[in-house]
C-alpha cells in the first residue's frame, strides 16, 4: 500500500502542477505557507479512526479535511454504504483510492436536484453515467460541474483520498 499510495499522491499532485516545471505562459506557483506531510501509516491511521467513527454513528461514510485553503482540499474518505449522488460547481476532485473497492458512476444528470442553483447541488441517483469499477491504487480526476455518485460494493470497505482543486 506504501509504494501504491506515494505514487498515486504524486501522480495527482503532478498533474496539479505542484510538482514538475511549469511553462512560461503559465500563471505564477501559488505561495505555500508549509508543508504538510502524511506518510502511509498515519493515513491507515486516520482511515481506521475514521472507519470506527463511522461505524459508532451509524453513518454511511465520512472523513476528515487534512488541508484547506482558498484553491485546494486535502480529504480522507471513508465509505462502508452508498451515497447519494452530487456535483461541485467550482471544485474538480481528484480521487486516488487507498483501500476496498467502490463503483463510481460519472456523468448523465441528476433528474431530482435538491438545490439545483448551490454550488454543490445533490440528488439520490444518476441517469445516463458512465460506470467505474474503483480499486486500491485507481486514480480519477472528476471535472467541475460532473454529477458523480459512489454506490457500495458489498462486504468491501472504500477509503480514498480526495484532493479538490477550485476551478
Amino acid at each position: 500500500m506504501k509504494k501504491t499510495l506515494a505514487l498515486a499522491i504524486g501522480i495527482a499532485l503532478g498533474s496539479m502542477g505542484v510538482l514538475g516545471a511549469q511553462t512560461a505562459a503559465a500563471p505564477a506557483a501559488p505561495q505555500f505557507t508549509h508543508v504538510e506531510y502524511y506518510s502511509a501509516a498515519q493515513l491507515q491511521g486516520i482511515v481506521d479512526k475514521t472507519l470506527a467513527d463511522i461505524k459508532a454513528k451509524g453513518l454511511p461514510g465520512g472523513g476528515p479535511d487534512l488541508s484547506d485553503d482558498a484553491n485546494s482540499q486535502l480529504k480522507i474518505s471513508v465509505r462502508t454504504a452508498s451515497g447519494g449522488a452530487e456535483m461541485h460547481r467550482h471544485w474538480s476532485d481528484v480521487i486516488i483510492v487507498t483501500g476496498g473497492e467502490v463503483t463510481l458512476t460519472a456523468g448523465g444528470t441528476i433528474p431530482d436536484l435538491d438545490k439545483p442553483s448551490s454550488d454543490e447541488p445533490r440528488g439520490t441517483r444518476i441517469v445516463g453515467g458512465t460506470v467505474y469499477h474503483l480499486k486500491t491504487g485507481d486514480v480519477v480526476h472528476i471535472p467541475i460541474n460532473t454529477p458523480h455518485q459512489m454506490t457500495a460494493v458489498p462486504g468491501k470497505i472504500f477509503s480514498a483520498l480526495v484532493v479538490k482543486v477550485k476551478e
